[in-house]
């Protein structure tokens, strides 16, 4: 994660050089539109140095980025474990253990191998399972939010464990090279500065089960319920990644890009079904544009639609297969994803939240297709998904879990998203998600 950091800090300081340079080209044509100008550069150009300063303390407050502790908080508490590890880790000449000494393992500043940390046991309730404190950071939850998120299995950009806002340098365009004859002077290339900040978005899930059903499926149904909202809560941040409208409670999805993106238009006036030539008319967009990257980095994200009609591409000289409805000759296959993906040096993955009944002159039954440099796309996490528990705690509604013999659970997580350069995306809409239109 330190290298990430390092690669942000290094486009911010690139940021910074970009608009001193645009400063200095003002200055060079000075005039009241230009002087105006200068004035707006030379306030990004103070944010763009106090973000580089937030990098900075935020890289020395923690060298790692990471979460301390994540996998060795599944654990299970136990006073015994503890204290032997004290006397393990002990010196002998000491001949005691101070309270400093102590604290000092228990922070995991000492010579303890592993700490060991608290955490929910759902098969021993009965052995003060449900005594343990409400915060509870799981690897399991976490792998399962995460693994479940269409957007986060493409080469996303990813800062995980910030405690800070974030900046971010967005560059909405290219500078141009010509070539001259020995007198000839270039044509001025213009160049869009903006500064964003991640900030954190916090989504949440929240369900009651009595300690009547806890008992009577020996704790099971916690298990059951966690793993549900851990699914949920995979879901509805998907939906966020794809949709969020970037407001004060949600990040910026990548569908809020659309308009500013590379070559983007209509299958046609009412929508068809997507090809193979569609997605490479996508690509070619992007390579005329400058915007391609040889790189690993390159991915498409669809409706699961979308991609069924993709996997039916009918090719004549393969499969005499012509129309729809008939038949392909004996031993022709559907295609397989993975051969598309190799043809088109992009990874695929298809997703529910992008929507599958979009208006496409009188089709509204239409999707669409993304495809691009997803590095240029930026997941921030401030706190991973965490799940707490609590038969003390009273709900909204003012509802006791303790006078009403009841568990409270909730899930929490905080994050943010960005796009940095839309330019390197390309879309396609009316995309036909219907297969009888197809």
């Amino acid at each position: 994660m330190t290298v990430e950091i390092q690669e942000l800090k290094g486009m911010l300081e690139t940021f910074r050089d970009g608009v001193v340079k645009a400063i200095d080209d003002k200055v060079k044509t000075q005039s009241d539109a230009a002087n105006a100008e200068i004035a707006t550069l030379k306030g990004q150009l103070d944010e763009a140095n106090k973000a580089i300063v937030t990098v900075q303390d935020e890289l020395k407050k923690n060298k790692s980025f990471g979460l301390p502790g994540i996998e060795t908080e599944k654990k299970n508490w136990s006073w015994s474990r503890f204290f032997v590890g004290l006397a393990k880790n002990h010196k002998a000449s000491k001949g005691s253990i101070s309270f400093d000494d102590a604290r000092k393992f228990w922070d995991g500043e000492g010579s303890f191998e592993q700490r060991v940390c608290k955490d929910y046991n759902a098969g021993d309730g009965t052995a003060g399972g449900f005594l343990v404190p409400p915060q509870i950071y799981q690897g399991d939850i976490i792998d399962t939010v995460y693994a479940n998120t269409a957007i986060l299995k493409l080469p996303v950009m990813k800062f995980t464990g910030l405690t800070a806002d974030m900046p971010i340098p967005v560059d909405n365009g290219n500078l141009t090279a010509y070539d001259l004859g020995e007198t000839q002077a270039p044509t001025k290339s213009t160049t869009t500065f903006k500064l964003e900040w991640l900030r954190p978005k916090k989504i949440g899930a929240y369900a009651r089960v009595s300690n009547r059903l806890l008992d009577q499926t020996n704790n099971a149904i916690e298990m059951i319920i966690k793993n549900k909202m851990a699914m949920d809560m995979a879901v509805h941040l998907a939906n966020r990644l794809t949709n969020g409208t970037g407001s004060d409670s949600q990040g910026r999805g990548i569908m809020q890009f659309v308009n500013a993106m590379t070559g983007v238009s209509a299958l046609t006036a009412n929508g068809r079904r997507l090809t193979i030539d569609d997605l490479a008319a996508m690509k070619q967009s992007l390579a005329i544009a400058n915007e391609l990257r040889d790189t690993n980095t390159n991915g498409v994200i669809l409706h699961p639609s979308a991609l069924w009609g993709l996997l039916r591409e009918k090719t004549e000289m393969y499969s005499a297969q012509v129309a729809r409805n008939q038949q392909p000759k004996l031993g022709s296959l559907l295609l397989d994803k993975s051969v598309i993906e190799a043809a088109l040096k992009a990874k695929i993955e298809d997703t529910t939240q992008i929507s599958a009944t979009q208006t496409s002159g009188t089709s509204a039954t239409c999707s669409s297709v993304v495809m691009g440099d997803w590095s240029k796309f930026i997941y921030a996490s401030f706190r991973d998904p965490i799940f707490k528990v609590s038969d003390v705690a009273s709900d909204s509604s003012s509802n006791s879990a303790f006078l009403n013999d009841d568990m409270l659970m909730v899930m929490f997580m905080e994050y943010d998203c960005n796009c940095v350069r839309p330019t390197a995306f390309s879309a396609r809409t009316g995309v036909q998600t219907v297969e009888v239109s197809w």
